[in-house]
């Protein structure tokens, strides 16, 4: 009796080590993905701040493009010139896999919201250069004469203008985006202190953290009137 006592012991013993195993295995399973989804969370906050200072410089860079485009071939059509333009405008690529690393509700909501006015401003970026261009090369090739050139210049400028004023507020909602993510950049960093579920579930656009984006974004501002 006393041996088959002793087998139980040992094999309830086994047992409950081998369970024990397992449930720190799983548990320390749990928080690696915890830890895995905070730290794609910063980076991805990394790249889209990396994201919104090269947009910042497109965008201004598009702005220039289409001011220089209306003194160049504007004037000469207003004049009863012709002109052509050699410049054009540049596209302003967005990452589809930043949205989806992202934890933040509401800010997911925010960054999908400027990738859409992104989608948007490509589409019309594509139409423009295509536009001018073909007419260009159309004059340059002797396919069309200049009376059709300059209506379609003049369709191309008109486009470029409206675009202009679409660039102006999406280089304000650049701003913002970037004021975003240089404060979360700072507080959500991948620290195992810091790890708990209910801080991905947590809400991001408190009076606090609004008040901090109006700092950022006059920071950011006096930045670039510095520059």
């Amino acid at each position: 009796d006393i041996t088959k006592m002793n087998t139980i012991d040992t094999a309830v013993g086994a047992f409950i080590g081998a369970f024990f195993a397992y449930l720190f295995m799983r548990i320390r399973d749990v928080f690696t993905k915890i830890y895995e989804r905070h730290k794609d969370n910063f980076n991805a906050l990394v790249r889209l701040e990396h994201l919104c200072c090269e947009n910042m410089d497109t965008i201004a860079n598009n702005i220039w493009i289409i001011d220089d485009f209306n003194n160049t071939v504007g004037q000469a059509l207003n004049q009863g010139q012709t002109a052509i333009y050699g410049n054009r405008l540049h596209k302003l690529p967005f990452p589809e896999d930043i949205i989806l690393k992202l934890t933040g509700i509401d800010f997911m909501n925010e960054v999908l919201s400027y990738k859409v006015d992104f989608s948007r401003l490509n589409n019309d970026i594509d139409t423009i250069n295509v536009m001018y261009d073909s007419f260009k090369n159309a004059l340059l090739g002797g396919t069309i004469d200049v009376n059709t050139y300059r209506v379609n210049a003049q369709f191309a400028l008109d486009k470029s203008i409206e675009l202009k004023y679409f660039l102006s507020s999406l280089e304000d909602k650049t701003v913002r985006i970037n004021a975003y993510t240089r404060i979360l950049c700072r507080e959500q960093r991948p620290l195992l202190t810091k790890i708990v579920l209910l801080t991905f579930r947590k809400k991001i656009f408190t009076d606090r953290f609004n008040s901090k984006v109006a700092k950022e974004i006059e920071e950011i501002k006096k930045g670039r009137e510095e520059m």
